[in-house]
C-alpha cells in the first residue's frame, strides 16, 4: 500500500506540473514528467530544473528534445522485438505452470482433509489406509511439481539474465562509433548537455577538446580506405588510454574526434591536449600486409572552457575556431581558446 501511495504522489505531482507550465498533456510528455517527479534521471532533474528556473517555455520542441536525449536510446529494433517475445514466453510459462501448481496444493489439501476425517471418525483400517495413500500420492506429486517449478524459476533467471545483457550491448552498440570505439556524435550531444548542466548546478569547471587529423585526406588517398581506418582506430585507442572514468571521448564527424572534460579548467585541458599530440605522433603507421612504414600522423587540437550559462553550441564554436588556428599556424600543435 505504502508503495502505490508512492506512486500516487509522483503521479500527481507529474500532474501538477504539466498544468502549472502549460504543457499539453500528452503520454510522452506524462513519460517525462513521471520520470522527472520520481528523481529517477538526475541529468533529467537537473535540465527540467534549469528550464522551469530560467522560465523557459516547455514547448512541444523541448518536450521532444527531452524525449529524444533521456529516452530514446534507439537500440536495435529487431533485439526489443525478440527480447519482447521472450519475456512474454517466460511469462505465459510461469502463469501456467503457477496455475497449474495451484490445482496440486488443492489436491493435496483435499486429501489431508479425507484423511483427517478418516482419523476423526475413526473408520476402519481399510479405509484409512486408502486416505493414507491418497495423501502420499498427493504429496508426492506436489514435491514433483516444487522441484520442477524451481528448475523452471532458475532458467528463467538465466534467460532473463542473458537478455539483459543482449539488451545492454544492443544499447552500447547505439551509442557507439564502430570504427574507433568512441562514443558517437549522439552520445556526445547528451553527454556534453549534461556536464554543461553539472558545470553550472556545482560550479566545477568543464572544457572541451576539438581534435581533427592532420592532412588526413592526403593519407586517406595515397594509401587508402583501409590505411586510413586504421590511423582513425589508432587516434581513437590514443584518446581512450587518455581520459579518465568521467571525460567523454567521441567521434564527432569524419576525422574530427572531440573530448569532453567535465572538472578540468583550460588549463588543466590544454596539458591532457598536449599529451594527446605527443603520443599520436610517436606512434608510426605501419602497412600490416607489407610492413611498410607509411609514417606518423599529427593532429591539431583546439581548447576551450565552457562558460555557465552560456549554450553549449557556444563552447563548441570556440573549441572549433581554436582548432582551426592551430591548423593555420603549422598543424600538430594546441591552441586554446
Amino acid at each position: 500500500m505504502a508503495g502505490m501511495e508512492h506512486v500516487r504522489k509522483i503521479a500527481d505531482a507529474a500532474w501538477v506540473f504539466m498544468h502549472e507550465h502549460e504543457i499539453v498533456a500528452t503520454p510522452r510528455n506524462y513519460e517525462i514528467l513521471y520520470a522527472y517527479c520520481g528523481r529517477e534521471k538526475p541529468p533529467l532533474t537537473l535540465r527540467v530544473d534549469a528550464i522551469a528556473q530560467a522560465g523557459g517555455a516547455f514547448t512541444p520542441g523541448t518536450m521532444n528534445d527531452l524525449h529524444r536525449e533521456f529516452f530514446a536510446v534507439g537500440l536495435d529494433t529487431g533485439v526489443v522485438r525478440e527480447s519482447s517475445g521472450e519475456l512474454q514466453m517466460i511469462a505465459t510459462e510461469l502463469e501456467k505452470r503457477v496455475s497449474a501448481d495451484g490445482v496440486i496444493v488443492r489436491n493435496v489439501g483435499q486429501a489431508l482433509g479425507s484423511f483427517a476425517s478418516a482419523v476423526r471418525e475413526g473408520t476402519g483400517t481399510d479405509e484409512l489406509h486408502q486416505a493414507a495413500i491418497t495423501l502420499g500420492s498427493a504429496s508426492a506429486q506436489a514435491s514433483e511439481r516444487l522441484a520442477a517449478m524451481e528448475q523452471l524459476f532458475s532458467a528463467s533467471v538465466k534467460r532473463i539474465t542473458d537478455l539483459r545483457k543482449r539488451l545492454a550491448k544492443a544499447e552500447e552498440d547505439a551509442t557507439r562509433d564502430t570504427l574507433t570505439g568512441l562514443a558517437n556524435r549522439r552520445l556526445f550531444d547528451s553527454a556534453l548537455q549534461r556536464a554543461a548542466l553539472r558545470a553550472g548546478a556545482e560550479r566545477v569547471p568543464m572544457s572541451l577538446l576539438m581534435l581533427d587529423i592532420d592532412h588526413f585526406k592526403k593519407f586517406n588517398d595515397t594509401y587508402g580506405h583501409p590505411v586510413g581506418d586504421h590511423v582513425l582506430r589508432l587516434f581513437g585507442m590514443v584518446l581512450r588510454e587518455s581520459i579518465k572514468g568521467r571525460d567523454t571521448a567521441a567521434r564527432y564527424g569524419g576525422e574530427e574526434l572531440a573530448i569532453i572534460l567535465p572538472g578540468d579548467e583550460l588549463k588543466g585541458a590544454v596539458s591532457v591536449a598536449e599529451q594527446i599530440r605527443q603520443i599520436l605522433e610517436q606512434r608510426p603507421i605501419m602497412n600490416r600486409a607489407t610492413g611498410r612504414r607509411l609514417g606518423v600522423v599529427t593532429c591539431s587540437i583546439g581548447v576551450a572552457q565552457y562558460r555557465p550559462g552560456e549554450p553549449v553550441g557556444e563552447v563548441l564554436d570556440r573549441a572549433d575556431q581554436a582548432l582551426y588556428r592551430a591548423k593555420r599556424e603549422g598543424r600538430n600543435r594546441v591552441c586554446p581558446e
